[in-house]
């Protein structure tokens, strides 16, 4: 395991994994003003090589057609196309009051399925899980303790690996909903800086390797939310950048390479956890709950 002085998005988990759902449903007829299922096959198939399914569409959020697939034989998901079905967003949308408007919409398939769920009296995984963190391989957890170099950030016994990128405007947003209250004494953090956002991620990640939870907290303290930077400074640093790399790769091999920001991961008990994305208030009190002893 490295550290520096003070001292690992995953989007294609893969990123189209926003939303695990084991339970599928018919499709319904195409409501007006969004691109047919046909029309959103074509999309995905050629995005995905044919390896996802459109299950149905409906209509989204801002002009965009919701799309329902499935991504095997039992792992269900939402992404999103524009209205001329040329352009596929694979990530989690929120609104300008910081809905997750995916998540809505996944708990509105849900109220659609609940009368054939209550037959059965059987839950879909989101209804068990609700945007629960994703069970992993231990390996996959055994990779980044030896070979990820990270900021530290606590002195507990419990770790909670955080994979982001200086310039991430969600790891910004975790960084500040973390330091709301006090880290609790039985957790440390080890933040774990990748770069590959903006063209000086890379940069202001290997000033944070030098110089540690101070560059951390001057990159947070000092983001540019509007155009989405981060305050650290900039250092061009060969050596820093290999472990930046090398980080960046351990991120990429916890899915199916893709790259998503932030990226929790953790044990617990004999367990290991990984959450993609940006936990909200409740998703976060129950990581905390799971860390704390």
């Amino acid at each position: 395991m490295k550290t520096s002085p003070a001292v690992r998005p995953l989007a294609f988990l893969p990123v189209l994994l926003l939303l695990l759902l084991t339970t599928c449903q018919s499709a319904r007829t195409t409501p007006p003003g969004i691109i047919s299922t046909e029309k959103a096959q074509r999309l995905l198939s050629g995005v995905t090589k044919g390896r996802v399914t459109a299950i149905r569409t409906f209509k989204g959020p801002s002009g965009l057609t919701g799309i329902l697939i499935k991504e095997n034989s039992s792992h269900l998901a939402i992404v999103y196309s524009t209205g001329d079905g040329k352009t596929l967003i694979a990530g989690t949308l929120f609104d300008k009051n910081g809905v997750n408007i995916t998540k809505q919409s996944a708990d509105d398939f849900l109220k659609s399925e609940q009368s054939s769920t209550g037959k059965n009296g059987r839950k879909t995984r989101l209804q068990e899980e609700d945007s629960a963190p994703i069970r992993i391989s231990s390996t996959a957890t055994d990779l980044v303790e030896r070979n990820a170099t990270f900021v530290s950030q606590g002195t507990g016994n419990n770790v909670l690996w955080i994979f982001f990128d200086p310039n991430c405007i969600w790891c910004h947003r975790l960084f500040v909903m973390i330091h709301q209250k006090p880290l609790p004494k039985t957790i440390v953090i080890r933040w774990i800086p990748v770069g590959f956002l903006k063209q000086d991620s890379m940069e202001k990640a290997a000033a944070i390797l030098k110089n540690g939870l101070k560059e951390l907290t001057l990159d947070e303290m000092n983001f540019d939310s509007k155009n989405e930077e981060g305050g650290a400074h900039i250092i061009h640093s060969r050596r820093l950048q290999d472990k930046i790399k090398e980080n960046t790769r351990i991120l990429k091999s916890l899915g199916e390479g893709g790259l998503e920001t932030p990226t929790l991961l953790y044990r617990k008990q004999d367990s290991a956890y990984i959450f993609p994305g940006f936990p909200d208030r409740q998703e976060w009190l129950a990581i905390l709950n799971d860390l704390s002893p």
